[in-house]
């Protein structure tokens, strides 16, 4: 039977003694305990295990405390990283990077607590250490994984910035092709909603040709009556004389009246068609219609023509949103997305990918590793 002389006290890592055991009617208080630096440590492990961690569990949580400090600095560098991509400014990157490191501290000591707390209650129950487990495991991957994605872009700066210009100017010009296909689609709606303006010229041009077919038909007609009135006996006028006066007077008339008319036809057809006028539109609604911007003159069919062409592309615009912005390649995003690239879409993918896994085991295992022996510990315990 174990006698109290034989009882070691419990001593805590603020220097004080539990379980005081009286000898001969004194207690006994610690006389001694850990640095104040060990302390901090351990503080930095969790929120509230300072004055109740068993004294051989110190070691452990002190090398836990050591590993939330690293996880927090490389939170702080990751921070300032993403702030500077995302041009945030030097003042605002600090600003960012010590309330998220200051965030995640807290997180994690708070993640720790939970997890200590299985180990210093003895728990038998391996339900409680796996939850315990996965939660800090959790944590530890995301800070690796984000670390070591962030270092990386670091590491490959000038890939990344290559990579950025290169990714810019594909969606760039994807962005000009996707605008250019909607303009097309919008123009065929246009046409459609001035078909009858489209087809004005057209129609005109067409109608005074055949007016001027027509009457050349009439004309080699009347030709040849006026000539079989003249030299004929038997015309198709009936006459059965020769130069019976008053037929061939008038198919002579009626000759000269169709010539007359087709004469006039023609020059309309030319005044529509080949004689130009000035033109009434300015540079850019020449060059619209697609004419030299030095243009002074036009022919009224293809001033109508430009008329029609002009409320198309006016409609198109009404309908098409503007001209799509140039993309920017500073900013996070275009960094993150650049990196990707270099991950999957490179020749050079290999080494990028060999940095990274590397980072992310370094950090995970530096993160992760105190915890999971603390908790080890506490199953053996």
């Amino acid at each position: 039977m174990t006698s109290y002389d034989d009882e070691e006290p419990t001593v805590y890592p603020d220097g004080s003694v539990g379980g005081e055991v009286e000898r001969g009617g004194d207690e006994l208080s610690g006389q001694y305990g850990p640095s104040r630096f060990s302390q901090a440590l351990v503080w930095c492990a969790g929120p509230t295990y300072v004055r109740t961690a068993p004294v051989g569990t110190w070691t452990l949580l002190q090398s836990v405390g050591v590993a939330g400090l690293f996880s927090t600095m490389i939170v702080a560098l990751s921070a300032t990283i993403i702030a500077g991509l995302a041009d945030m400014g030097p003042v605002w990157a600090s600003i960012v990077s010590v309330v998220v490191a200051a965030l995640y501290f807290s997180y994690r000591r708070l993640v720790v607590a939970t997890v200590a707390s299985t180990v210093f209650a003895r728990s038998r129950r391996t339900g409680s250490h796996l939850v315990s487990v996965a939660v800090m495991a959790s944590v530890s991957v995301l800070t690796a994984g984000t670390g070591s994605w962030v270092f990386g872009m670091a590491i490959f700066g000038q890939e990344v910035r290559s990579q950025v210009a290169v990714n810019v100017a594909m969606h760039q010009q994807d962005d000009l092709n996707e605008w250019y296909r909607s303009r097309e689609a919008n123009r065929d709606v246009a046409s459609r909603m001035y078909a009858e303006q489209l087809a004005q010229p057209e129609q005109m041009r067409d109608s005074l040709q055949d007016a001027v077919s027509g009457l050349e038909i009439h004309e080699v007609e009347a030709r040849r009556i006026a000539l079989c009135e003249r030299t004929t006996p038997d015309c198709s006028s009936g006459t059965g004389n020769v130069s019976v006066v008053p037929r061939a007077e008038s198919a002579s008339k009626e000759l000269s009246d169709v010539i007359a008319e087709r004469t006039s036809a023609q020059r309309r057809l030319a005044e529509y068609t080949v004689f130009p006028v000035p033109a009434p539109f300015d540079a850019v609604q020449l060059a619209t219609c697609g004419y030299p911007k030095q243009t002074t003159e036009l022919t009224p069919y293809d001033s109508d023509r430009c008329q029609g062409m002009l409320l198309v592309e006016s409609s198109v615009d009404q309908l098409t949103l503007e001209h799509p912005p140039t993309r920017s390649s500073n900013g996070l995003l275009p960094h993150l997305e650049a990196f990707g690239s270099l991950l999957w879409n490179s020749e050079n993918a290999g080494p990028v990918w060999l940095v990274v896994v590397g980072l992310f085991l370094v950090l995970v295992s530096v993160d992760l590793l105190p915890l999971l022996f603390l908790v080890q510990s506490g199953r053996r315990g």
